[in-house]
């Protein structure tokens, strides 16, 4: 193992030790020692990556928003395949809202990182980046879906992306209250259910999975 390889182990150890902490205790209550003790590193090693809490803090909700929202697969990605179904960019929408709900209630790592992004006010200098991120997402795949035909006419594609990353933010919250987030998926279900008629053309609505397609 070279080097680098050993610096990135070290790197991904420390983060996935620190988003559990976080996820746990939130970003006041987490202490660097206990996040030092759960990677079992020694200090040395998680300053020379990390130089503060914040700065861990912030890597973990940029890591994992990276791999959940900007890591998805894009719809029409096959190159010379098919043209893409009108509903394709619609579904998968859907399936990011399932592919982060499925993470949230089985990903330490990601709920440490959902939970930073709510708590971003705690910081010292606030973050908006990730959630802007994530809107920019989904403002690409509703300006897909627009292009393909699959959204209502007069609807405002900017407005629409906040309205949509806000619902998830909510829902989640709210599940996470309720029911540690155990009925997550199926509330989802529901929100795409009753919400996709205001977004699409009614002769589109079968072609869609509410509850997300097969394997997610």
């Amino acid at each position: 193992m070279t080097r680098q390889e050993r610096a990135q182990r070290t790197r991904r150890k420390i983060l996935e030790a620190a988003a559990s902490v976080f996820a746990e205790r939130g970003y006041s209550s987490a202490a660097m020692a206990e996040i030092l003790k759960s990677a079992e590193m020694t200090k040395g090693a998680l300053y020379f990556h990390f130089p503060s809490k914040e700065a861990l803090a912030k890597a973990v909700v940029e890591e994992q928003f990276q791999a959940t929202i900007i890591g998805r697969p894009s719809p029409g990605a096959a190159g010379d395949g098919p043209a893409p179904a009108p509903t394709e960019a619609v579904q998968a929408l859907i399936d990011m809202s399932h592919r982060l709900g499925r993470r949230l209630q089985e990903d330490p790592v990601t709920r440490g990182a959902i939970r930073l992004a709510i708590e971003h006010g705690s910081f010292a200098e606030p973050d908006p980046g990730p959630y802007r991120t994530w809107i920019a997402s989904v403002r690409e795949l509703l300006s897909e879906a627009r292009d393909l035909g699959n959204l209502r006419p007069g609807l405002d594609i900017d407005v629409l992306a906040e309205v949509l990353v806000g619902s998830f933010t909510g829902i989640q919250l709210v599940a996470h209250v309720l029911s540690d987030r155990s009925e997550l998926r199926h509330t989802l279900t529901e929100y795409w259910r009753t919400t996709l008629p205001g977004l699409v053309p009614e002769k589109h609505l079968a072609e869609l999975d509410p509850g997300g397609s097969k394997g997610i």
